[in-house]
């Protein structure tokens, strides 16, 4: 058995939110087949990518967040699905993924909180800035992206959709052949915005 996990944090994608992209998904698969697309059940944004830990490590992160999220009752931030974009950038994609817009200053919120829990872990702090975004899909070294593809992501039917993310997911991610399988190590909820009575 390995002594390590390859595990991360993150914000999943509500469950009817996550079925319209992976239906968007199924439209960009047909147009660009080779290309590695992400299925539904995996459609979240990383907040804080762990690598190889150990069990200790991982035990001992899922306790601090805990116990955070008890200490400062975090609010789940209202956001929106952005535009697509791609890493390094659309004229040579390694990475196609979707944006996140909205209230980012509630997002910053609960990262920091996940940071803060990281480093009572004994994990380091992420030094580079927080670039929220959804992985849609990975371009295969070697392959060219098709430009059919390029002028589907500018006609996205999702961009604007609001979303609440109501829980911090800690995952551990195998990779295998098909793609990567992502387990529940720890499920932290987080406070729903309160919408106040309706009026009359």
């Amino acid at each position: 058995m390995s002594e390590t996990l390859r595990s991360f944090v993150c914000l999943p994608l509500q469950h009817h939110l996550a079925l319209r992209v992976t239906s968007w998904i199924e439209e960009l698969r047909r147009v660009a087949p080779r290309i590695k697309w992400v299925s539904g059940d995996q459609l979240h944004v990383t907040l804080k990518f762990l690598g190889e830990i150990s069990f200790v490590a991982v035990a001992e992160l899922a306790r601090h967040l805990q116990a955070e999220c008890a200490r400062v009752r975090p609010q789940a931030p209202e956001l929106v699905l952005g535009n697509p974009g791609a890493f390094p950038h659309l004229r040579d994609p390694r990475t196609l993924w979707l944006g996140v817009k909205g209230k980012l200053e509630g997002l910053r919120r609960v990262v920091d909180l996940v940071e803060t829990a990281a480093e009572a872990a004994g994990l380091p702090r992420e030094t580079r800035p927080f670039a929220p975004h959804l992985t849609l899909g990975r371009v295969r070294a070697g392959e060219d992206c098709p430009v059919a593809l390029l002028d589907a992501l500018g006609r996205s039917p999702v961009s604007g959709t609001p979303w609440v993310a109501p829980q911090l997911l800690l995952l551990k991610s195998e990779l295998r052949p098909q793609g990567p399988c992502y387990d529940i190590m720890g499920e932290f909820p987080l406070l729903l915005p309160h919408r106040g009575a309706p009026k009359p």
